[in-house]
């Protein structure tokens, strides 16, 4: 995910990764809560279907589908039938597998993003979620590769499916962390969407990008990382993938989610329950993932 943008180059290779961290987003006070608040200029469409995980309801402006070469809704559709097989070939339990939502998205164009971005002018997230499944979408900023220049639309379609990916797994994190949500941290929040966008990424054909996260944490993992002190740079979301995915490198994806268990049963955070799970400190739990990464 990309928070701030220091060059095209950086930008352009890293862009993919979507969203904001935490269960509290950040912003104004007239920030919209809700998507169906925003207000979209224009000819608009409004659409509801069935998904396994729930009802969808998508608003776009007919505009952005310019910048994928077909409506939004295509994409989001097929987005989340990937994600289902990948929740399904990972092996989530069948609890989590059934889970229903009440998705609401809104796709925004150049003016309904400034109006309604709740993070700094100098920031680029492509999208942001108010758990547990309201998903803002800034077509703009997926199309334009966050103003460096209209992608082709081929381009432009698989970076929304990664964006998308991401914001599905903040939903998901948002369940496995059930009432202990209060816990939450940014550093694994973000790892944890990552973790599941690159899944979701590689079970689905699109490797390269899959790669540019792992090639991210390779270059950028320093065992001497503060995860308390997570950015929201290029490098912090590169590192928090790391960082789970060294959890279920060492324990599968049973020793993750038992550490989700550890968090809902005791209340702990999230670096605790790892230390129970696994035995490590936090300089071991780091010396982890650097020697991972740089196996990437």
């Amino acid at each position: 995910m990309i928070a701030s943008v220091r060059t095209s180059l950086v930008f352009l290779s890293a862009f993919l990764m979507a969203s904001v961290a935490s269960t509290q987003v950040p912003g104004r006070s007239d920030t919209p809560k809700k998507p169906h608040e925003v207000q979209l200029a224009g000819a608009s469409r409004d659409f509801n279907f069935s998904t396994a995980f729930g009802g969808l309801r998508i608003r776009w402006q007919v505009a952005s589908s310019d910048y994928f070469g077909r409506e939004p809704y295509y994409v989001v559709k097929e987005s989340w039938e990937q994600a289902a097989r990948s929740l399904s070939r990972r092996q989530f339990p069948a609890a989590l597998r059934s889970s229903s939502f009440d998705w609401n998205l809104v796709f925004m164009d150049e003016a309904a993003t400034a109006r309604t971005y709740p993070f700094g002018a100098q920031d680029c997230h492509p999208a942001w979620i108010r758990p547990p499944a309201d998903i803002f979408v800034s077509a703009f900023y997926i199309g334009t590769a966050c103003r460096h220049g209209l992608l082709p639309e081929q381009e432009a379609r698989n970076r929304l499916k990664g964006t998308l990916y991401h914001e599905f797994g903040h939903a998901i994190e948002y369940q496995l962390l059930g009432d202990a949500v209060k816990q939450a941290e940014r550093y694994h929040s973000e790892g944890f969407a990552e973790w599941f966008e690159v899944q979701a990424l590689s079970d689905h054909g699109l490797n390269q990008y899959a790669s540019t996260i792992k090639q991210g944490a390779r270059k950028s993992f320093v065992e001497t990382w503060d995860p308390k002190r997570f950015t929201g740079s290029n490098e912090d979301y590169y590192r928090a993938y790391a960082l789970i995915e060294s959890i279920v490198k060492k324990r599968g994806l049973s020793g993750l989610l038992r550490v989700y268990t550890l968090i809902q049963r005791q209340g702990i955070p999230f670096d605790q329950a790892v230390s129970k799970e696994l035995g490590w400190t936090t300089g071991q739990w780091m010396r982890e993932a650097a020697q991972l990464s740089r196996q990437f």
